[in-house]
């Protein structure tokens, strides 16, 4: 299971208003349904935050899913408010799926992950699985 955030939500919230971000979240969300797989399960897990269940994925592919994903999003033109161009960052944690995993602890450590990644380094350079 992958959490991908977008790293600036809550700023472009306050200065666009959460109308505009929610639909920025929509924008990042049709991006990364187009990244993956057919069988593979796109999520809003919360506000700033998609999950993606990946069903038989090995790291290498999660790597590639999360570069074609940011690639994606740095290529896209967001454009807030007034013709404003806005830049947009993605941030990604990941855990295994164990056969017996509850979804709330999977969806935690994934989170856990984003966020030390937040805190670790460079926001588009890291991927941390658990």
């Amino acid at each position: 299971m992958l959490v991908v955030k977008v790293g600036n939500f809550d700023d472009i919230g306050r200065r666009y208003g959460p109308k505009w971000a929610d639909t920025l979240l929509q924008s990042v969300a049709r991006i990364v349904h187009s990244s993956v797989r057919h069988g593979d399960l796109v999520a809003r897990l919360a506000s700033d935050e998609l999950g993606i269940y990946l069903p038989s994925t090995t790291t290498d592919n999660v790597s590639d899913i999360c570069e074609r994903i940011r690639a994606r999003v740095h290529e896209t033109t967001f454009i807030a408010g007034q013709e404003r161009q806005i830049s947009v960052t993605v941030r990604f944690g990941g855990t295994r799926v164990g056969d017996q995993s509850a979804f709330q602890a999977l969806r935690e450590a994934a989170n856990s992950a984003a966020l030390a990644e937040e805190k670790a380094g460079p926001v588009l350079l890291r991927e941390l699985f658990s």
